[in-house]
């Protein structure tokens, strides 16, 4: 009776450190910050360290919340100016709230320090209210939560009215967009 006492007291044992040691570990280890996915990497001699084709990354904040995400076509990159050249690429941006910004173009440019995204070439966004904008430029400022463009936008929304001006700032901190000059109604079409 003693024995069996002991071989139960040993195992309680076991089994209290191991899951003193799963919960440690659990609790003790941060989600990777930025995760990188892609179909075929290829190896260049001589430009780009790494050519990507069916790129997806994303970047989480020390809270391990997704701030962002993009999918890309092919990517280039560049280990020594530490940056990503994209091509063909959709930038999903994340809300605390819920809200999700999107943003497409031809051609992005991803500094892997900062995190800032520049993107060129037809660019075609939505916002949360599904309001849709149109532009050729659009700048990402990951630490202040800034979309910016200075060129001429397209804007339209639930196909009741539209809007034209030169430059644009979105404050995604506060839900806030600000069209820079020559405003312009155009009209439901």
């Amino acid at each position: 009776m003693n024995t069996i006492k002991k071989i139960r007291f040993i195992l309680l044992f076991v089994v209290a450190v191991a899951v003193s040691v799963v919960v440690g570990m659990a609790i003790g280890t941060k989600k990777q910050q930025i995760v990188i996915k892609t179909d075929t990497p290829q190896t260049v001699k001589s430009g780009p360290s790494v050519e990507l084709k069916n790129v997806a990354y994303s970047t989480t904040n020390n809270d391990n919340f997704k701030e962002w995400d993009l999918t890309a076509e092919s990517a280039q990159y560049l280990q020594a100016e530490k940056r990503v050249i994209l091509e063909n690429l959709l930038v999903n941006v994340y809300r605390p709230n819920g809200k999700i910004y999107i943003i497409r173009g031809q051609h992005g440019d991803l500094n892997t320090e900062s995190r800032d995204i520049k993107m060129h070439g037809a660019i075609w966004g939505v916002m949360p209210d599904n309001t849709t904008i149109q532009t050729e430029t659009i700048d990402y400022e990951h630490a202040k939560r800034l979309i910016t463009t200075q060129d001429k936008i397209f804007i339209k929304r639930n196909g009741k009215f539209a809007l034209e001006g030169k430059g644009m700032i979105i404050d995604m901190a506060n839900e806030k967009m600000t069209i820079l000059s020559n405003v312009k109604a155009l009209g439901s079409k």
